[in-house]
């Protein structure tokens, strides 16, 4: 019996072990690829990462507590960051912090510092405040777990270097102004559940490609993607209700936008300026827009 037991609790000891490795060799393959500016890599690791490795990364080897400020949110059932004092690089946010779960990251929590280059959050947060990574200069990857519901107003405005963004299925709203001038942007995937895209939410992302967005969308607001002046490829979700003024304005280089037969009808009022100086759109695309109601112009003169 006594055997038995001891056999046991070695086997315990090394699934311990080889699960603390694990999160480990993720944070030196990861803080690796940062140090070379491998973007394959780094997307690489990014889409790997599930529940499961995540809070593996964030519970056994996350940043140390002393480079963050804190505080108890106003119900005392979790924990608000409020700052970040670190020396930046790989910032891997811990999921829990005395005790308490992570639950939010706060309004400028992380504004303007430029020594962060990589954000891992944890699971337990659920939202992201206003301007929480405002014009973090050199921050080039980020990853948003599915416990995130809403990406504040402004979350990431400015932030240049920004080329990875993995967002997890889980986000309902993505707000005003949050992606704005991510120059280092070339393709981004919204997910479902994704139900709105604020004011701008990516507006003069100057390198931005591709975009693929969720058919849960129902609003997609003014402005959304204006003058993302390298857009080549975007799609309108088969749920959309909203479109708002000048969603794609200015989007010189847009030649494929995919369209689905479910869609009949848009929204006519605030939809007419929603392609104006998408010179590059096929006859099809513009014959099919007209069908749903489109009548504004293409050409901005």
């Amino acid at each position: 019996m006594k055997q038995k037991r001891l056999v046991s609790m070695i086997g315990m000891l090394g699934l311990l072990f080889s699960t603390v490795a694990c999160s480990k060799n993720n944070k030196v393959a990861l803080s690796d690829a940062l140090e070379k500016n491998d973007i394959a890599a780094i997307e690489k690791i990014f889409s790997d990462i599930d529940q499961s490795s995540l809070n593996k990364l964030t519970t056994e080897n996350p940043s140390s507590v002393g480079d963050f400020s804190y505080k108890l949110n106003k119900d005392e059932s979790g924990i608000v960051i409020t700052g970040y004092n670190g020396s930046g690089g790989l910032v891997i946010i811990p999921s829990e912090i005395e005790g308490y779960p992570v639950k939010r990251i706060d309004t400028l929590a992380f504004r303007e510092n430029n020594d962060i280059i990589s954000v891992i959050i944890p699971f337990s947060v659920e939202t992201m405040g206003t301007g929480c990574f405002y014009e973090c200069d050199n921050l080039t990857s980020v990853f948003i777990p599915s416990t995130v519901t809403t990406i504040g107003n402004k979350a990431f405005f400015g932030c240049d270097s920004l080329s990875v963004l993995k967002i997890m299925p889980g986000v309902k709203t993505i707000g005003e102004q949050s992606f704005v001038r991510c120059n280092s942007l070339t393709k981004v995937t919204l997910p479902e559940p994704l139900e709105k895209i604020s004011t701008a939410a990516f507006g003069e992302c100057e390198n931005l490609l591709e975009i693929h967005l969720a058919d849960t969308i129902k609003v997609i607001e003014k402005g959304a993607f204006l003058r993302c002046k390298n857009l080549q490829s975007a799609n309108i979700p088969k749920n959309i209700k909203d479109f708002g003024v000048g969603c794609f304005k200015d989007c010189v280089e847009l030649c494929n936008l995919e369209i689905p037969e479910e869609i009949k009808k848009l929204v006519v009022s605030e939809f007419n300026s929603s392609f104006e100086g998408c010179k590059k759109l096929p006859i099809a695309t513009r014959k099919r827009l007209k069908e749903l109601g489109y009548t504004g112009r293409y050409n901005t003169f």
